[in-house]
């Protein structure tokens, strides 16, 4: 709480970089977000983004929770690990996902979902082999996913949008990425309800994220202008 106050406050004295309008219109009206339809927004940054949480919640929460059996003494432990793990991966590897993004072209995007393809394919072997070192290489690999695709996501937005849509339009690509955290919960509704098998829902996944995969490289190129 103390850490919060501090913030709000640092962040009070912050100039305000917008005029304040003369005639301000409705609320109802400064709620939309006209971008939000950009083909591009709709055929790179969303794709990426649903995604992003889908991959990290995969990491650090199926995961751990399939391999606490065969982690004897320390599951609590292992899960706080490969949690640790993953989002250090996804954190350390934005320096270098700034320099494979490339202006123009979807390639950082195309790189994430990659990663998200050959992650959820090797949560698929993970978690029917249940073992240490595949738990921890998928880790990685989703947690690479996850990073790249937040930057690709977030500089995709910056040359879509305008200096009035930026705060909506990151919002929109924030709340679909959000969604992915439910997936853990989804998934583990099929597996006791249904009686699906993991590997094979992770399987669907890969087909999944293969089909993003296949529109954002299908849009590689960028048109902003006129969309």
């Amino acid at each position: 709480m103390t850490l919060c106050l501090c913030a709000a406050l640092w962040v009070a004295r912050a100039p305000e970089t917008v005029v304040p309008q003369a005639n301000p219109g409705r609320l109802l009206d400064d709620l939309k977000i006209p971008a939000a339809s950009h083909r591009r927004f709709r055929r790179v940054p969303l794709p990426v983004a649903l995604w992003l949480f889908t991959s990290a919640g995969t990491a650090y929460a199926i995961m751990p929770t399939l391999m606490a059996p065969h982690i004897h003494g320390a599951p609590i432990a292992f899960s706080a690990f490969v949690g640790v793990l993953t989002l250090s991966c996804g954190f350390a590897i934005q320096s270098v996902a700034r320099r494979i993004d490339k202006p123009g072209t979807a390639r950082a995007a195309v790189v994430s979902l990659v990663l998200g393809t050959v992650g959820m394919a090797m949560a698929a072997w993970a978690s029917g082999a249940l073992t240490l070192v595949a738990t921890l290489a998928t880790a990685v690999v989703l947690g690479c996913g996850y990073g790249i695709g937040l930057v690709a996501g977030l500089q995709e937005i910056e040359r879509i949008a305008r200096p009035d849509d930026l705060a909506g339009l990151t919002a929109v690509f924030y709340s679909v990425s959000y969604l992915g955290f439910g997936v853990p919960a989804l998934l583990s509704f099929l597996n006791q309800r249904f009686d699906v098998d993991y590997p094979s829902m992770f399987a669907c996944c890969a087909l999944a994220a293969a089909a993003c995969l296949a529109l954002v490289a299908g849009n590689y190129r960028s048109k902003i202008s006129g969309e």
